[in-house]
């Protein structure tokens, strides 16, 4: 007997039977498990995603596939979050401290004639892969040639 309830799971992307409670999905198992491929392994199951239960021959290891996707995506997240500042972070706060060491003898007393003369060698060099970190170079030549104001 193929119930007319199906719905699209969202957690797992799959046309599902959806039952009202738990003693429904019972019974269903009870009276198709004959009809059914691996009937002997039918379960009833809980499904957030539906807020309703489903019926499966899958075991179930205790996390449903929306919290395995985000597991996942944090790891990575993490990953790369990690390898990217480890790798750039510290290239990029290197050029920073060296073009501080540059503009020491300048004679630089304030961070409005330290940002006017960045800009000014930003447009004649090219300052490019600093893109994104502008705050920073400010900041890490303020400290290197102790400007304060």
């Amino acid at each position: 007997m193929r119930p007319k309830n199906r719905v699209l799971c969202p957690d797992c992307g799959k046309p599902k039977i959806l039952f009202e409670s738990e003693s429904k999905a019972n019974n269903f198992i009870k009276f198709n498990a004959s009809e059914i491929p691996n009937g002997d392994k039918l379960r009833s199951y809980y499904c957030p995603a539906c807020c309703g239960w489903h019926v499966s021959s899958h075991e179930y290891d205790g996390i449903n596939r929306t919290a395995r996707l985000l597991y996942a995506y944090h790891k990575y997240k993490n990953n790369f979050k990690s390898k990217r500042t480890s790798k750039h972070s510290t290239e990029e706060i290197q050029i920073m401290h060296d073009i501080a060491n540059l503009l020491r003898n300048k004679n630089i007393s304030t961070r409005r004639e330290l940002k006017l003369y960045l800009n000014k060698l930003r447009d004649q060099v090219g300052i490019r892969s600093l893109k994104g970190q502008w705050c920073k170079l400010v900041n890490i030549c303020c400290e290197d040639l102790g400007i304060t104001q």
